[in-house]
């Protein structure tokens, strides 16, 4: 692979890891057309605009895997998420607090701050357990 599809791997990644941090932090929005964008610092949500919880922005995932310790298996320790399939492939895992993204032998890394991870495990233990 040439050092460009690595660098696009990467990019990709990042851009995954800013926008789960933006909806974290409630500025993720869906313009008039709906086009996802971020908020900048000081910027107030233009008007017909909605915010975008990080359920929202995870709804449309090819796959989950919940993490169960042997020791307590009525709630998921973490989730590994597909939101990208077929080349590349991309996961959220929030056991590990991280992006990852796979093209062929390539692999790229981006870390999402532990609040997001967090804040994720717990929007898909109320989704898929009933319970927080």
């Amino acid at each position: 692979m040439s050092n460009d599809t690595t660098n696009q791997l990467q990019e990709q990644t990042d851009h995954i890891a800013d926008m789960l941090v933006a909806a974290y932090e409630d500025r993720l929005y869906t313009d008039e057309f709906g086009n996802m964008e971020v908020l900048g610092d000081g910027e107030e949500l233009p008007d017909d605009c909605e915010t975008v919880s990080l359920l929202e922005y995870l709804d449309d995932n090819y796959d989950v895997t919940a993490t169960v310790n042997m020791s307590n298996r009525d709630v998921p320790t973490g989730y590994r998420i597909m939101v990208a399939c077929g080349g590349p492939n991309i996961y959220i895992d929030t056991n590990d607090c991280e992006v990852q993204g796979f093209w062929w032998t390539n692999k790229a890394v981006s870390y999402i701050p532990g609040e997001v991870c967090s804040a994720i495990d717990d929007e898909f233990t109320e989704l898929y357990w009933g319970c927080y």
